[in-house]
């Protein structure tokens, strides 16, 4: 990337125009080359600085289309903790909410994996489990790296109630998809819980601090050459056999 970001920049040198500017916007899952992040802080805006050029620009943008554009960086900005607010670190290696069309295939596919989880439920007959799903969302933390892209869903059968998301969690070691799921209400004893999700390969999320919740690593993979529906078919089966023997173990404890 240093390389390209190098050839940009001898292009822009040799053009004659008043005001040359190098600049790019990476996706939250790229790995920024050292060479970039050791470049002078002339080069390179952190979020605060581009945070506060958008105040600027809408103070004196008269284009209405423009004006649009620049509210909505702002709003996404300060949605993320990307504004120059008390407490905020200029160090922290910041991410962008992601490019509108990335974000429609991810919401769409993760759609696409629990509408499969449902309906491989129902050609089965497991009518006493119902899937309800709460839709697509990006999540980051402030003073973390990481970002979760994914979809919140609970599942149901008769009083138990599990509250699940999976997704697709990024860090600098690359995309990795997940499954998350708890109990969702009152009635069961933490070490029931602990059985029935650890047996399961499950790992307890001991940073959550609201409720009780557990994680484990899907078996599948992101990569280039994965094939969506195959993708999409094998996910499903796999939330659906393991959650299956969650619902059976915490129900023979009730």
């Amino acid at each position: 990337m240093f390389e390209q970001w190098q050839n940009y920049q001898y292009i822009l040198d040799n053009q004659n125009v008043p005001f040359k500017l190098l600049a790019a916007i990476t996706t939250p899952s790229t790995k920024i080359d050292e060479g970039i992040l050791s470049q002078p802080r002339t080069k390179v805006f952190r979020w605060p600085v581009i945070y506060q050029i958008a105040q600027c620009s809408l103070a004196r943008e008269k284009d209405p289309i423009a004006e649009f554009i620049i509210r909505e960086l702002i709003d996404l900005l300060e949605a993320h903790n990307m504004k120059p607010f008390s407490g905020f670190s200029g160090n922290d290696v910041e991410t962008l909410k992601g490019l509108y069309a990335t974000n429609m295939k991810m919401g769409v596919f993760f759609s696409d994996v629990l509408a499969m989880l449902k309906e491989n439920l129902e050609s089965k007959q497991r009518v006493n489990i119902s899937v309800k799903t709460f839709g697509y969302e990006i999540e980051t933390w402030k003073g973390y790296h990481d970002i979760y892209v994914g979809n919140d869903f609970s599942m149901h059968q008769n009083n138990l109630k599990l509250w699940g998301w999976v997704g697709c969690y990024f860090s600098l070691n690359g995309p990795k998809l997940q499954l998350y799921s708890g109990p969702d209400g009152r009635g069961l004893k933490r070490e029931a819980i602990d059985k029935a999700f650890k047996g399961n390969d499950f790992q307890y999320d001991d940073e959550e601090r609201n409720y009780v919740s557990y994680f484990r690593d899907l078996s599948s993979n992101l990569i280039v050459n994965s094939k969506k529906n195959e993708l999409v078919r094998y996910l499903a089966e796999e939330i659906e056999d393991v959650m299956i023997k969650i619902f059976s173990k915490l129900q023979r404890i009730k």
